[in-house]
């Protein structure tokens, strides 16, 4: 458990934009997991739909500001979810 304490800290310790990033990263590894069967679900054949390419973080600046945007492929189509104001 102690390697669970350093984790915590390390993270509680990270920057904005630090936890942005890590943030998107974590989403990517969520996107591209199998999903987990359910109990109640009925037992047979379960296709899981994939995604090919991980999350990553982009930081646009518009007018003057910076904002982060987490970007990733699916279906074919380029995704954008808007995260925040980055700070320098």
């Amino acid at each position: 458990m102690n390697n669970d304490v350093s984790l915590t800290d390390k993270i509680k310790s990270m920057s904005r934009d630090e936890l942005i990033k890590l943030q998107a990263f974590i989403g990517g590894l969520i996107d591209n997991a199998a999903p987990v069967a359910d109990a109640a679900a009925p037992q047979g054949k379960v296709k899981a739909k994939r995604q090919h390419s991980a999350a990553f973080v982009e930081i646009k600046t518009i007018k003057g500001r910076r904002y982060a945007y987490r970007r990733w492929y699916e279906g074919g189509k380029f995704r954008s979810e808007y995260i925040g104001p980055a700070n320098e």
